[in-house]
């Protein structure tokens, strides 16, 4: 299913949880991949609840709880705040 998502190459693609039942192999592979598609111009939007994935190989992101979008920002600025994804989601969360 993942190979014919990008047989006619889209300039959007929606994926929910990439890496879910591949070995640690695959995962890499389609880590690269998705690294190469966005490169070469595409954009993807993941929806996951892995956060480590998503702060791996996202360059922004959202967080959205009980149907509410509580923030939208660049991975990118996590480092200035000197967290983590998961510590920043929790922060806005606010462990509910």
């Amino acid at each position: 299913m993942f190979a014919q998502a990008f047989l006619h190459k889209p300039v959007l693609a929606l994926i929910d949880e990439p890496l879910i039942n591949f070995d640690p192999i695959m995962q890499r592979k389609v880590k690269d991949y998705l690294a190469g598609y966005v490169k070469s111009g595409g954009t993807i939007f993941i929806s996951t609840h892995i956060l480590e994935i998503a702060e791996e190989i996202c360059t922004g992101f959202a967080i959205l709880h009980k149907g509410k979008l509580l923030y939208n920002g660049e991975i990118s600025e996590l480092a200035g705040k000197k967290q983590h994804l998961a510590e920043f989601f929790f922060s806005q969360v606010k462990d509910d």
